[in-house]
């Protein structure tokens, strides 16, 4: 798979750069974590990996800081309003 995204995407950028983002998303279960963990083994010198911020709920199984970092809708929306750093809002 990783072989055939370099060879796809080369045209649109035949120098990349470290630090473009990647951004992955889709529903619950479709395999985001599992990708997140193949590209950073494979090319951990190209990308990290960054904690989401998220107004719901800590769901048992998740810690804070690790898997998201849980804030208020006030404060989502303040950080988004005075910063203007989310990539989504």
């Amino acid at each position: 798979m990783f072989v055939f995204a370099k060879e796809y995407f080369h045209p649109f950028n035949p120098t990349p750069l470290k630090y473009k983002p990647l951004i992955m998303v889709g529903p619950s279960g479709v395999g985001k974590n599992t990708l997140r963990k193949a590209i950073l083994q494979k090319y951990g010198g190209l990308f990290e990996n960054k904690i989401s911020h998220t107004t719901r709920s800590v769901k048992s199984v998740e810690k804070r800081k690790e898997n998201y970092y849980f804030i208020t809708r006030e404060e989502f929306l303040k950080v988004n309003i005075d910063f203007g750093i989310l990539v989504e809002s």
